[in-house]
């Protein structure tokens, strides 16, 4: 059976993930190592470590996502990565437009706190896992997916 354009989308992506988890094994020795030596068991809150985890995975996914869309856009690696810094590099310095916006409540500051990416990571390393934050990484992420497929499935018409 023919493979279809969503399996490419997302073996992709999987595989792009698998490889940005692998990364982590060295930070996970690391903490070993930190507990070992360490005679305070509390120094290492592991419901913190874990929700911390879990917020840089919801990151990654999206920056993966992003590098995905943008390698669907052109046949040229190094194009490729220079749209995805772009979008990341942008994502992330809404986080800081965030932070100077001014402090009545409108639309436009609504918004911007809400992708305020810096104040989500400091949620996640309080401990604090919010399903807003959850709800609003994972839909990034099916955004930028859902877009990598349609550029892909586009190809296939031309």
């Amino acid at each position: 059976a023919p493979v279809g354009d969503l399996q490419v989308v997302l073996a992709k992506f999987t595989g792009a993930m698998i490889f940005y988890l692998v990364m982590w094994l060295p930070l996970l020795g690391c903490l070993f190592l930190f507990r070992h030596y360490t005679d305070d068991p509390a120094a290492v809150d592991p419901g913190a470590m874990g929700a911390t985890f879990f917020g840089i995975f919801l990151v990654g996914c999206v920056y993966i996502s992003m590098g995905c869309f943008a390698s669907s856009l052109t046949r040229s690696q190094v194009t490729a990565a220079m749209i995805s810094l772009a979008l990341g590099l942008g994502l992330f310095l809404l986080s800081f437009l965030a932070e100077r916006a001014p402090v009545e409540i409108t639309w436009l500051t609504q918004t911007l706190n809400h992708i305020n990416m810096i104040d989500h990571m400091q949620d996640f390393s309080r401990g604090v896992v919010d399903t807003r934050w959850i709800g609003y990484y994972l839909s990034a992420t099916g955004l930028f997916l859902f877009l990598t497929y349609r550029v892909v499935e586009s190809r296939r018409w031309k």
